[in-house]
């Protein structure tokens, strides 16, 4: 709410990226309320990411922009220690992605595929946008949070330049 009266533009994200991550527990709650009482430990992540990506989109896309998101998500449970990092993650590659890759254009694509595979989950972000700047690639706040957070998850995080546009961000962690 406080966000209306607020003219800087850097105020406006910061007050937005707290808005994001008050939804996050709040999805998470409220799917943990919708499944069984004996099994709290873990959720069920494919209906958990949809709900994520789905507010993150609906508040974060620019006026007038049309951005479509392409998902491949399956369906399976995921201890909520690992589903916590593992959001906080997608929310930033979210935003990193309303942030640059479409920052100068209207229409964009953005792929998002979660697969699990012989005990590991594996994460793909990709959009076509105009590609991330090598600075921002290396050392910015967010991805060096995305870092920290996919140590957190003994996985291995990758992100790079898509040729001839856009960028790809990988995540695999055991599961």
């Amino acid at each position: 709410l406080d966000a209306i009266y607020v003219k800087d533009s850097a105020a406006k994200e910061i007050l937005s990226n707290l808005q994001n991550k008050i939804e996050t527990v709040m999805l998470l709650h409220l799917q943990l309320q919708l499944q069984d009482v004996d099994d709290a430990n873990s959720i069920e992540l494919g209906s958990y990411i949809e709900l994520i990506l789905d507010s993150f989109f609906k508040h974060n896309v620019g006026k007038g922009q049309k951005i479509h998101i392409d998902k491949e998500i399956d369906s399976f449970k995921l201890d909520v220690e690992k589903a916590i990092p593992l959001r906080l993650i997608i929310n930033e590659l979210s935003a990193n992605c309303r942030k640059h890759a479409f920052s100068e254009q209207d229409e964009g694509r953005i792929f998002i595929s979660l697969k699990r595979f012989d005990g590991k989950l594996y994460l793909t972000f990709e959009d076509d946008g105009k590609g991330l700047p090598e600075h921002i690639r290396r050392g910015s706040l967010g991805l060096t949070l995305v870092e920290s957070l996919a140590e957190q998850l003994k996985g291995d995080f990758s992100i790079s330049n898509n040729t001839p546009r856009g960028t790809v961000a990988s995540l695999s962690f055991q599961c």
